[in-house]
């Protein structure tokens, strides 16, 4: 609903929360004005919240509708019925990270989750369970906007909607990985093109597994993930950035803290040539549970978050195998050729 409650004030014991999530069925409140647009039609929805441990919400989410404008609610009944039989029939895999306490941040651990009791205890007490979040922007799986190390660029609530999926060349450079602070060079990279025979290209979303992920989990202390980690993590040097750059590329995404492996975290000179050309940064991507990697597939890359003049956002992207979206566009403008003429 685009209102603060489904249960309209002044109600005090949320009778309407209670039938519908006592289904198992969610609730989303507070959208904004674009729904008007949808009224008396139909859409596909793609609906991101945060990944929260023991969360009851997700504030802020990012909800997309697919829909023809131009068209009834017919035809778009037909559009959603594609996206979501593709959907369906491609296997699909959630790349967020749990946020929890515990957690990795940057150099310190993060513990802003906070809740008043279990969920029987508050609802019985406030007939609602809810927790409360602290947390800088760019926390857990996120993604980093331009705007973060640069200006006149986009931020997170400016980035064009279609930067955030397409094409997505999984790249598994874990082998070349040398040290714990190793940078993946230009070199790199171009072998592992070579290797694989698959080219990077324009439009593309390129994820670089490092293997780091390994050492994400709860921690007591930042010393202790520190010393696990090998003391570092790796990233990519300031010529592969470049070369990435030049592919034109949308997004570049790793399983590590920061694109800038320690050492050159005293000026972040990658973070400063990608976001200065309008593209987005993600980091503490989940690759490990990828059953397959040096291979493309299909990413919806969103913000959890949409925060105005955010510098970035948590992030909930998701993985697609044999999905195509220009192809089921396509399928349906047929038909809907079809059916107009």
């Amino acid at each position: 609903m685009d209102t603060l409650s489904i249960d309209p004030a002044p109600a005090m014991n949320f009778p309407a929360h209670q039938v519908i999530t006592e289904a198992n069925v969610y609730i989303i409140e507070n959208l904004n004005t674009n729904l008007e647009r949808l009224a008396d039609n139909a859409a596909f929805l793609i609906i991101a919240p945060l990944k929260t441990e023991k969360g009851s919400a997700g504030p802020g989410l990012e909800v997309l509708a697919f829909y023809d404008p131009d068209v009834s609610i017919h035809l778009n009944m037909v559009l959603a019925n594609l996206m979501k039989m593709s959907f369906d029939l491609a296997d699909k895999y959630d790349l967020a990270l749990l946020v929890r306490n515990g957690m990795p941040a940057w150099f310190t651990i993060w513990s802003g989750f906070s809740r008043e009791g279990t969920p029987e205890e508050m609802i019985k007490k406030y007939s609602a369970y809810y927790g409360s979040l602290t947390m800088n922007e760019n926390t857990g799986t996120h993604m980093d906007a331009p705007a973060h190390f640069a200006v006149n660029v986009w931020r997170i609530n400016e980035i064009p909607l279609d930067r955030f999926w397409g094409r997505a060349v999984i790249m598994d450079m874990s082998s070349y990985i040398k040290h714990s602070n190793y940078s993946i060079t230009a070199g790199d990279i171009k072998s592992w093109e070579e290797k694989t025979g698959i080219v990077i290209s324009k439009g593309d979303i390129v994820l670089i597994n490092t293997g780091w992920i390994r050492y994400w989990g709860v921690y007591k202390s930042w010393s202790e993930y520190w010393s696990k980690s090998g003391k570092g993590f790796p990233g990519i040097t300031p010529e592969a950035a470049e070369y990435l750059v030049r592919k034109g590329v949308k997004g570049i995404a790793l399983d590590v803290l920061s694109i800038d492996p320690p050492p050159q975290t005293v000026d972040f000179p990658v973070h400063k040539i990608v976001v200065s050309n309008n593209i987005w940064i993600g980091e503490n991507f989940n690759f490990a549970i990828l059953p397959k990697m040096n291979t493309t597939a299909f990413i919806f890359s969103l913000p959890a978050m949409i925060v105005k003049e955010g510098s970035g956002a948590p992030a909930r992207p998701i993985l697609i195998y044999n999905f195509n979206l220009e192809s089921i566009i396509n399928t349906y403008k047929a038909i809907k050729a079809g059916l107009t003429s």
